[in-house]
């Protein structure tokens, strides 16, 4: 049995204290598990029996670490469990799922196993050894149970391609992925969300869901999870990555594209309605260009909080095949393509096809205009009568698309459950082809949420959505930066929103948050300048003194959001 010789103050880190720093305490190893099996050692998996169990690992506690000196007391997470799958019989690689400390037992259905299969490179169907064993790590050092040799025979799993969907309608897809030969695990293409933290699953090929964590990470992505990933703020092209084998996805927000011919640049910047990346240069003979730019990436280190700059990344566009082209990550871009004749040519690269086109002459894409200023009226339920303003909306950074908050009671509000859309001179409506499509005349809009609503007009699709806003709350020190407690009702008189807080504490200020269903925080709202006027940027409210305030939020106006602060004592 080895030992392992640790130092006091590493020790103090988590553990009570001894008697003289630098002391030095014998830590003895845990011992691996005496006992480690399955229910089975031959499965055979197929493609309908993905949700039903297929393998049971179970094993015993195993001994405990010791210490010699009694008095110190080890801390619960000193060691760590996992249980790991390989491919050969030495380990040399291998793919593993970490352990609760007290669990004995773990389940994989027939899709758990099938994915951690493919992690190992086993696809093809055929009977497979697949190598198991239990790990107690402590420090740097490792002791293992016996190994398990199981014999598994996978099903045709299709691969090579993953889409993203919408989370409330999954039949709405954004986008789709593909994988490279040489990168069978990372899929990646385009993708154009309609607003900032658009929230979307990603659905591989063989009908598995990929969404995020239980702890809610941002960019993390786990097989079968109900909890929906979400898109950094930035919203317009994005370049998106999705890696199965290390549960991670990430993307690149690309405004814009340069085309370099003979050091001379032009820009070209993303248009929606014409599909992509699309402008006009003149060129020389021969003239060799090159499609570069510098995106910004949102991963796990960034998060999706909103200001965040995101990483700079830079890439180039490379045709491939004859009209075909792919995104790579790249410091220095080869040349693209030459233009062998002198002249003007129009140059496009669509998004959706993956395909880019080089014609002679200019070809500006056509004009399309967009209201300027959209806002929501409230409408008597089922019929046309109009009433008062809900809110003034905002555009958001892509143009013709808007964004709002609105009150809605579908059930009894007569004065709050239907709504339409003004822009200018026109009226939009839900038309006749369903709820969320706009058109003039037919029904009042209508969501089907009582309560608040994050509200997305696309003129460009002349389509709307909502995400319902789980909660409107009031957050710092004085309740422990909680959306639990101090919470805002809506006051249907007013069209205000009001709550009562005893700020008994203040600190670093206060905040007006508003939540959705994901519970990331995702609107918080600050006034540095104690202008009465809310904004996600600058510093936090800062209350004249601590005392019981009466707070009313009107959020009427989605780009300047007001609020008033009444001390009631």
């Amino acid at each position: 049995m080895k030992r392992f010789i640790y130092s006091l103050m590493a020790i103090l880190l988590f553990a009570s204290a001894c008697e003289k720093d630098g002391e030095k305490l014998i830590v003895k190893e845990p011992g691996a598990p005496s006992e480690f099996g399955a229910n089975t050692t031959e499965i055979v998996l197929t493609s309908d029996g993905t949700d039903a169990l297929a393998l049971s690992l179970f094993w015993n506690a195993g001994a405990l670490p010791e210490v010699s000196d009694p008095t110190v007391a080890l801390p619960d997470d000193l060691t760590e469990s996992s249980v790991q799958f390989s491919a050969t019989e030495d380990f040399a690689s291998y793919t593993e799922i970490f352990m609760k400390a007290d669990q004995t037992s773990v389940q994989f259905t027939g899709g758990e196993l099938s994915q951690l299969l493919m992690k190992l490179g086993m696809t093809e169907v055929q009977q497979y050894d697949v190598y198991v064993r239990l790990a107690v790590r402590m420090g740097k050092s490792y002791t293992y149970s016996d190994v398990l040799v199981l014999k598994i025979t996978p099903y045709a799993v299709e691969t090579g391609w993953m889409q993203i969907v919408n989370k409330t309608d999954v039949t709405d897809v954004l986008a789709t992925l593909y994988c490279k030969d040489a990168t069978p695990m990372l899929f990646e293409g385009f993708a154009v969300p309609s607003g900032g933290w658009y929230n979307c699953f990603f659905i591989a090929a063989d009908g598995t869901q990929w969404g995020c964590n239980a702890d809610w990470t941002a960019f993390s992505l786990v097989a079968g999870s109900e909890n929906n990933c979400w898109f950094a703020e930035p919203s317009g092209c994005q370049y998106v990555y999705a890696d199965t084998e290390n549960e991670l996805w990430w993307h690149v927000d690309v405004p814009a594209v340069t085309l370099d011919i003979a050091g001379s640049q032009v820009e070209l910047k993303y248009s929606k309605s014409a599909g992509g990346y699309s402008g006009t240069i003149t060129v020389g003979d021969n003239a060799s260009v090159t499609v570069t730019g510098t995106g910004a990436r949102f991963d796990i280190t960034t998060g999706t909080d909103a200001g965040i700059a995101g990483i700079p990344y830079p890439f180039c566009l490379l045709p491939v095949g004859t009209d075909g082209f792919e995104l790579v990550n790249s410091e220095n871009a080869a040349s693209a393509f030459t233009i062998e004749k002198a002249g003007t040519y129009t140059v496009t690269f669509n998004v959706s096809e993956y395909k880019w086109s080089l014609k002679e002459g200019a070809e500006e894409p056509p004009v399309v205009t967009y209201p300027e200023n959209v806002s929501m009226f409230y409408y008597v339920k089922e019929a046309s009568d109009m009433l008062g303003l809900a809110c003034e909306m905002a555009e958001t950074s892509e143009e013709g698309i808007f964004e709002g908050f609105i009150w809605t009671d579908p059930d009894w509000g007569m004065n709050f459950s239907g709504f339409r859309f003004h822009a200018g001179d026109m009226v939009y409506s839900s038309n006749g082809d369903g709820q969320y499509v706009l058109g003039e005349g037919g029904w009042n809009c209508w969501s089907g949420n009582t309560g608040m609503n994050y509200v997305v007009a696309d003129f460009t699709t002349m389509t709307w959505s909502e995400t319902q806003v789980t909660k409107v709350a009031v957050a710092g020190d004085f309740n422990e930066w909680s959306l639990d407690t101090d919470q805002f009702t809506f006051n249907m008189e007013t069209g205000r929103w009001e709550v009562e807080c005893d700020i008994t504490f203040i600190e670093w200020g206060i905040q007006i948050v508003l939540d959705d269903a994901a519970g990331t925080w995702r609107w918080i709202y600050k006034d540095g300048d104690m202008d009465g006027v809310l904004s996600m940027d600058g510093d936090n409210i800062m209350p004249a003194r601590t005392g019981k305030y009466k707070i009313e939020l009107d959020l009427s106006s989605f780009s300047a959001p007001a609020y008033t602060m009444t001390l009631m004592e």
